[in-house]
């Protein structure tokens, strides 16, 4: 081969390594995409799985059947008292009392709640609980207010099936933060893999 032969290879050389290199990066680039793809599924599956919807959290109320709300009183002092969340509606959980009842009163002047719900199944150890904090908001809502009244013979008899009745009050719970939890998982109980891990919530 003559030196003007070499010469001419060597742009050719040099143009095949430079292809070799792109199509290696391009290939790491698939791979880590690949890879990030792979991992933000996993981590969303487990976030998913540490974590309940609205709908999860009002379908754990229903089965519960009947929460207890604690309020702080008029007085300063904290009061709990039995209440049964009623409807989901437009995203929110309402419940409901009635504008003469000092829970009223309360959460007028201060509209901050924590709320506990539970029943105790015959294997106790299996039993959950759903706790959470939140702020409730008043509002007068009519379609809400039939909803409840179809739903509730207690509240249809005492409002007379009157939607309209100006004692009747609806409200709704905003800034909710809780979670569910089971006696597999109480401190200083050994944890059991048969039993679900605690899950949160925020709305």
């Amino acid at each position: 081969m003559s030196v003007s032969e070499g010469w001419n290879a060597r742009p050719e050389r040099s143009e095949g390594n430079a292809q070799n290199k792109l199509l290696t990066f391009i290939m790491s680039v698939i791979i880590l995409l690949v890879v990030t793809i792979k991992v933000t599924t996993i981590l969303s599956s487990k976030i998913s799985e540490a974590f309940m919807e609205l709908c999860e959290v009002a379908a754990c109320l229903e089965k519960v059947g009947l929460q207890y709300m604690a309020t702080i009183g008029l007085d300063g002092k904290p009061k709990v008292r039995p209440v049964q969340f009623m409807v989901e509606h437009d995203g929110k959980l309402w419940f409901c009392t009635k504008s003469k009842k000092s829970m009223y009163a309360e959460l007028v002047k201060n509209p901050w709640i924590d709320l506990c719900g539970s029943k105790l199944l015959e294997n106790e150890i299996q039993t959950t609980w759903i706790r959470l904090s939140a702020e409730a908001v008043f509002e007068e809502n009519l379609e809400v207010k039939k909803m409840i009244m179809e739903k509730s013979a207690i509240v249809h008899e005492l409002y007379e099936n009157n939607a309209k009745h100006p004692l009747f009050k609806v409200f709704y719970l905003k800034n909710i933060r809780g979670s569910l939890n089971n006696l597999g998982h109480v401190k200083g109980l050994s944890e059991r893999a048969d039993f679900a891990k605690p899950k949160e919530f925020e709305f």
